[in-house]
């Protein structure tokens, strides 16, 4: 069984505002996450008061949105997305995988999208260095991501401890590709749509179902190897044992709360009271 053109669709079937700029930063969400993604939206806009590209929160009904949100900093889009019903989602909701459709949703408004997971703590301004190291990949980039905190457990790992992880990652590495992590995206939505990359993770997904470790994360890598483009891991700073004492030494742009590592259900100095 397949996914074809007539079997999977978006739509945007509400929307508050209209587009001002050439990219977007976009969120997808569900009810349950739309407070995190309206905090984060709230800091990026206090960090970037300037506002140099469009602010999206994705979601499947838009009256969830407190009236007080819907202003002209935030665009609020409810996305009507038909055919992903059968595809696993574990912990998560089928929000997660409204992401991959938003470069057809919104390929003729934004050249780039930059995606962020509403878990996602940013840290200081990080749009203009983004968009430089992005200048910088190859014109036909479709998606880029930094690497999945499992390549630095597997790589620091005693040499004679095997685990569940470790192979995951290491049948990875027999392609040649590094995993990543797409809790932080870019999409370039020309060449996204020009590579029918929504059609082919959606295929694999639904063909592989069942081996799915990470979802449509795992998909995404899976299809498309060695073909996404790598950002440093200080766009996606992704939080665990590894990772949290160094964080203020590195003062990455964007923290990622991976896991069950987030500041609303821990007590860390990133909760806000």
């Amino acid at each position: 069984m397949s996914f074809t053109p007539v079997d999977i669709s978006a739509t945007i079937s509400k929307q508050t505002g209209r587009s001002h700029n050439d990219n977007a930063l976009a969120f997808c969400v569900d009810e349950r996450y739309l407070p995190y993604a309206l905090f984060a939206a709230e800091q990026f806009i206090t960090l970037h008061p300037n506002l140099p590209c469009d602010i999206c929160i994705c979601l499947p009904d838009i009256s969830k949105v407190p009236e007080k949100f819907k202003n002209q900093k935030i665009r609020f889009i409810e996305l009507s997305i038909n055919g992903i019903d059968t595809l696993p989602v574990g912990r998560l909701s089928l929000a997660a995988y409204y992401r991959l459709f938003l470069p057809q949703v919104f390929e003729d408004t934004y050249e780039y999208i930059i995606y962020l997971d509403a878990d996602t703590y940013i840290n200081k301004a990080f749009y203009r260095d983004m968009i430089g190291h992005i200048k910088g990949f190859s014109s036909d980039f479709c998606v880029a991501a930094a690497a999945d905190i499992m390549e630095l457990k597997f790589r620091s790992s005693f040499k004679n401890k095997q685990s569940i992880v470790d192979s995951y990652v290491k049948s990875y590495h027999e392609s040649e590709h590094i995993y990543r992590n797409s809790g932080v995206l870019v999409f370039h939505t020309k060449n996204y749509v020009k590579e029918d990359v929504l059609f082919r993770v959606f295929n694999y997904a639904l063909e592989n179902a069942s081996s799915l470790q990470c979802h449509d994360q795992s998909a995404l890598n899976r299809v498309l190897l060695n073909d996404i483009a790598l950002l440093p891991f200080d766009f996606n700073w992704q939080i665990n044992k590894l990772t949290y004492k160094f964080t203020d030494v590195v003062d990455p742009y964007i923290i990622h709360f991976i896991s069950d590592n987030k500041p609303w259900m821990t007590d860390n100095k990133y909760t806000v009271k």
